[in-house]
């Protein structure tokens, strides 16, 4: 995990971060305890996308998007 400071707060857009990375987390603490204002992985070579090999992982982002979409459709 490489996680540099990002000097472009203010556009969040322009930020490279990879939010699917099992690493993401790990890597948000440590910018927090640096008292970042925001991280990017432009330098990381240890992108691993969370839940790569596991079914389970899949299966759980499947019932949490489906739970979303419903809540979504009753509240409008």
């Amino acid at each position: 995990m490489n996680p540099i400071q990002a000097r472009r707060f203010f556009d969040p857009e322009k930020i490279d971060r990879k939010f699917m990375c099992r690493h993401y987390n790990g890597c948000l603490d440590r910018a927090v305890e640096r008292g970042w204002s925001g991280f990017a992985c432009l330098k990381c070579r240890d992108f691993d996308l969370e839940g790569r090999h596991d079914p389970a992982y899949w299966q759980e982002q499947d019932r949490r998007a489906a739970q979303l979409l419903f809540e979504a459709a009753v509240l409008s």
